[in-house]
């Protein structure tokens, strides 16, 4: 019955998403979520034919209209920017080298003019996993020689008070500059950021108390990475990070249906790449977000959104502590 009420409501809000704003990738997105909702309530093979058939039907007119708006797009002009760091700087390689430009040259654009405000709603499923994850970040950091990992063009180090020092990596050197920039402005001089290459750091072993990141590990080849940091971290030293999960058949089907959102070597964290975790680091703990609660994205800016929220994140914590398994089919 919770089930079947959770459905309606969310149709409800994709009607009216719909009606408003056309068929877009976010209707499509949780018309997928609600059928496979569906799939795991219903008994009835009639209803669940129909309604597949229906999505179908969906299915196929998002791309056609996708296809048509595609086509109609002006082409992106070149990037703006100059790339003012030697490549010895960053230490690629010739086998990377390729992977990394591509990495940086797109963070260089994404930051100088953004390219990915239509995925910024999602990330409201998982606003109890990003609150969690800054307030322990807080905890660690006190008295702590901290880096950023990863950092881009709005370092969450800015936010963290409490550190001896805070040094923050990029790949792109638009970024890095702007960051240097604006501690500069604020007087922060225990703060200090690089152009660096994440794989291949140019830090001493042992320098920190504490690595961190948001978003980064899934654009890197995670054995260097994982590699990487657990020579810079000092014995007892933490690591910790807020990344997004592979293992989300919605989820991949919404990525694969907006690939100029991501660079080709994005590749969001599966189950293997815990072992690999396991290897480097003596204790692995993992904490899962975003399952139920993407139900209610379409409402996060209703009267009604933080409830629906509350109770999707009670579900995702019930489902979560009955059956842990089911944890990294969240969206982070």
């Amino acid at each position: 019955m919770v089930a079947a009420t959770i459905y309606i409501v969310t149709a409800f809000g994709f009607a009216v998403r719909w009606m408003r704003s056309g068929l877009s990738s976010e209707s499509i997105f949780f018309f997928t979520v609600m059928v496979f909702v569906l799939i795991f309530q219903t008994q009835n093979v009639d209803l669940f034919v129909t309604f597949n058939m229906l999505n179908c039907l969906f299915m196929i007119a998002f791309l056609y209209s996708r296809k048509r708006a595609v086509a109609s797009e002006p082409k992106p002009s070149a990037p703006q920017y100059q790339w003012e760091t030697s490549m010895s700087q960053l230490e690629i390689t010739e086998a990377d080298d390729i992977r990394l430009i591509r990495e940086r040259d797109y963070h260089n654009q994404r930051f100088e003019n953004e390219t990915r405000e239509a995925q910024a709603k999602y990330y409201a499923a998982i606003k109890d996993g990003t609150a969690e994850f800054n307030s322990e970040l807080v905890r660690l950091a006190r008295s702590a020689d901290v880096l950023e990992y990863g950092c881009g063009s709005a370092p969450t180090l800015f936010d963290v008070t409490g550190f001896r020092t805070g040094k923050g990596i990029d790949i792109s050197d638009l970024a890095v500059a702007q960051n240097n920039k604006q501690a500069e402005k604020d007087g922060l001089r225990n703060i200090r950021f690089d152009t660096m290459n994440a794989e291949q750091m140019t830090f001493d072993d042992n320098s920190f108390d504490l690595v961190f990141g948001k978003g980064i590990l899934h654009h890197l080849d995670i054995e260097r990475s994982f590699s990487e940091i657990a020579r810079v971290l000092r014995p007892g030293g933490t690591a910790m990070f807020l990344e997004p999960m592979g293992h989300n058949v919605v989820m991949n089907l919404y990525r694969s249906l907006t690939p100029s959102a991501r660079t080709s070597d994005e590749h969001p964290l599966l189950r293997g790449d815990f072992s690999v975790a396991r290897h480097h680091f003596g204790d692995v703990a993992l904490t899962f977000y975003g399952l139920a609660t993407l139900l209610s994205v379409p409402f996060r800016d209703t009267r009604i959104g933080d409830s629906i929220f509350n109770v999707t994140r009670l579900i995702d914590r019930t489902v979560f502590l009955i059956r842990a398994c089911v944890g990294r089919h969240g969206m982070f």
